[in-house]
């Protein structure tokens, strides 16, 4: 029988049937797990650890005759067992310690139970039901250090749960050891006015892992989405990104970017001559918003951006950690700050001061993505910096047809109703975020997730798919398509 594997979404190695844990967590005894404590501490030192390194859970391997075997992949997904027959932790490490623990177990000649709960052989996290039975979108968000990324995740699943559903667009529901994880960062967040917990260099972050589903007009989709938030300091450990198989294998980045890269931390400077008393709380907000906090700067990253794309990407895919990138999801975060500073440059039918309104209602605007595209570009334009060609080169390698890049904006703060253009620091969990959806409603779109509508694509010289042939084989050649006609084309003109 072939080994059908796939890649533990927490620690990104692989899986597959012959190494796959089922376990229990209904048998009240705790059990110290080095293996589980470990990979979590170095996720994050502030773990909220409820025993230390004791959990519940007995563990099993999954016995042929026992288990029943989804038909297409053969992958396990439901074991019978007597409890009595389960390993703990320190059983399943050494075998030598079998009945020799001392730890409490169930009785022996309990009945079977059916266990379809798993989990990774490698960290121990438990692994969502359905998953490798579905496809997985692995996507690596990298930036430098206050870029803006975790602020954008948490602000992001603040929308996510209502905005998908009213635009019917589906559900994203978060998988329960990555709730785990989220409820840590959020409540650092609510409680102080929107900033995230400081991540020390080391730490790996834990994963945000999504289950999507669609279901619209009779038509049912499912897939998972895992977003790995790279640590900016991480970019420089290559030995960890290589050795991890979901970042490695990633074919689309979110690439979060600071404004303030471009005029080395300008904006964050501006936006303290902004006198607190013109941003007002949006109608009926009045009392959600901490005043010390509405006027507030981010914290933020004002390395050159020319010079961050060589330090963390260009020399990490010279050793191989990007090399499957074929979409960059380019996100300039805080876009509040050149808004509020330089309002004179967004006037018009610009895009980006605008919330989304009822774009994207049944499917993704292609006209609405293309024209922020449009706007973000010519925002970059003015410090005579091309955003596309940087990024595409960047992640390329020289090879330009390779990777495609879409310029997103957006701002975790709050957008003031009213003609001039202001913005409140709405950290809160019901508080509007500004265009936060949209970068996920994009890798929903190239997940085939989610319908399209507005602009279709014209033909043009874009290359072929890269076909995954197992040698690195390629796709067809293309001509540099036009940055101003969008990254999904245009209308022709009439």
């Amino acid at each position: 029988m072939a080994v059908h594997a796939f890649i533990c979404p927490y620690c990104g190695k692989k899986i597959d049937e012959s190494n796959i844990l089922f376990v229990y967590d209904g048998y009240p005894t705790l059990y110290a797990d080095t293996v589980r404590f470990n990979f979590l501490t170095k996720c994050s030192s502030q773990w909220p650890f409820d025993n230390g390194d004791r959990f519940r859970g007995l563990y099993f391997h999954p016995v042929p005759e026992n288990t029943k075997y989804e038909d297409s992949k053969h992958v396990p997904v439901v074991t019978y067992a007597r409890l009595s027959a389960g390993l703990t932790p320190r059983e399943l490490a050494d075998p030598d310690m079998l009945n020799a623990t001392g730890e409490e177990k169930p009785e022996p000649n309990d009945d079977p139970v059916a266990i379809s709960n798993r989990a990774c052989p490698h960290c121990h996290c438990r692994l969502p039901n359905n998953y490798g039975v579905y496809d997985t979108m692995f996507v690596s968000m990298m930036g430098g250090r206050a870029a803006g990324k975790t602020a954008f995740l948490l602000a992001m699943i603040h929308q996510l749960s209502t905005q998908l559903p009213s635009r019917a667009l589906g559900s994203a529901q978060l998988h329960a050891e990555s709730q785990i994880f989220y409820n840590l960062q959020n409540e650092y967040y609510q409680s102080h006015n929107g900033t995230t917990l400081p991540t020390p260099k080391d730490e790996r972050l834990f994963p945000f892992v999504f289950e999507y589903t669609y279901f619209n007009n009779n038509v049912t989709k499912k897939c998972f989405v895992v977003i790995y938030d790279i640590a900016g300091e991480g970019m420089s450990q290559p030995d960890y990104l290589l050795g991890h198989l979901g970042i490695k294998q990633a074919k689309t980045v979110l690439l979060m970017l600071d404004p303030n890269m471009l005029n080395v931390g300008g904006y964050d400077a501006a936006i303290h001559s902004i006198a607190k008393d013109t941003i007002e709380p949006a109608p009926g907000m009045e009392n959600q918003y901490d005043s010390e906090a509405t006027a507030e700067s981010h914290d933020f990253y004002d390395s050159p951006l020319t010079a961050f794309l060589a330090q963390s990407v260009v020399a990490n895919r010279t050793l191989g950690v990007l090399e499957d990138v074929r979409n960059v999801i380019a996100v300039t975060t805080k876009m509040d700050q050149p808004l509020m500073v330089e309002p004179k440059h967004f006037g018009g039918n610009c895009i980006l001061k605008e919330d989304l309104g009822n774009a994207h209602q049944g499917g993704l605007d292609l006209a609405v993505i293309n024209k922020v595209h449009s706007d973000v570009s010519t925002f970059y334009e003015r410090y005579h910096l091309g955003l596309v060609d940087a990024v595409r080169a960047a992640f390329s390698g020289g090879q330009q047809e390779k990777v495609k890049v879409i310029a997103l904006a957006c701002s975790t703060y709050t957008r003031v109703p009213g003609e001039n253009i202001r913005f409140t620091n709405g950290f809160q969990e019901a508080a509007p975020k500004h265009r936060i959806i949209e970068p996920f409603l994009v890798l929903l779109h190239l997940a085939g997730m989610i319908p399209v509508r507005g602009a279709k694509p014209e033909p043009r010289p874009d290359p072929k798919p890269i076909k995954d042939d197992g040698k690195g084989g390629k796709g067809g050649k293309g001509g540099k398509k036009k940055e101003k006609g969008g990254w999904f084309g245009r209308k022709k003109d009439k």
